[in-house]
């Protein structure tokens, strides 16, 4: 029962949170964005092996078969053979667009990466700002009785720390 309870008002508790990260939804979905890319060339330099093992294999009963069938082994082998008319059996043209390719994706990888993590930051940073703007209102509005009870120390502490704690929950989650 109280995991059920906890779970209902975790939700509760991000739900709100969201509303602060709403107006950056166009930032956090180019960082969605970043990431897919990061993510797919993860997936196609997979395919680089497969299109390197298949133009190492030329004489391979495999790869004799699939070339002979029409079928493409891969991605890589299929986007290279359509439009740069490249063989895959053929070591001499892989020994140039393997090294090309390979280059291609750390390059789109690493601006992947960028994009998703800078992307995510400043939402995050945006989010600090924001929460820091409306907790410094809601103690200007305060009674004096209330801030001359508490030591300075805690009411500074309340908006630094807290505030990026809870930033890295939205950020993190």
């Amino acid at each position: 029962m109280s995991k059920k309870t906890s779970l209902k008002e975790d939700f509760h508790l991000y739900r709100r949170l969201l509303v602060y990260v709403l107006p950056y939804r166009w930032i956090f979905l180019a960082s969605l964005l970043g990431f897919a890319v990061f993510a797919a060339m993860d997936v196609l330099a997979a395919d680089v092996m497969q299109y390197l093992i298949d133009s190492m294999g030329a004489g391979n009963a495999l790869t004799d078969a699939a070339s002979a069938a029409g079928q493409k082994t891969g991605l890589v082998s299929g986007f290279l053979k359509t439009y740069f008319d490249v063989n895959p059996n053929d070591s001499s043209q892989a020994r140039i667009f393997i090294p090309l390719t390979i280059m291609v994706l750390a390059i789109t990888r690493g601006i992947g990466a960028f994009i998703g993590n800078y992307c995510i930051k400043s939402v995050g940073s945006h989010v600090v700002f924001d929460l820091r703007q409306v907790m410094f209102e809601q103690m200007m509005h305060l009674p004096a009785s209330y801030i001359l009870s508490r030591s300075s120390g805690s009411l500074i502490s309340r908006i630094t720390f807290s505030v990026g704690q809870i930033t890295s929950a939205v950020t993190n989650a």
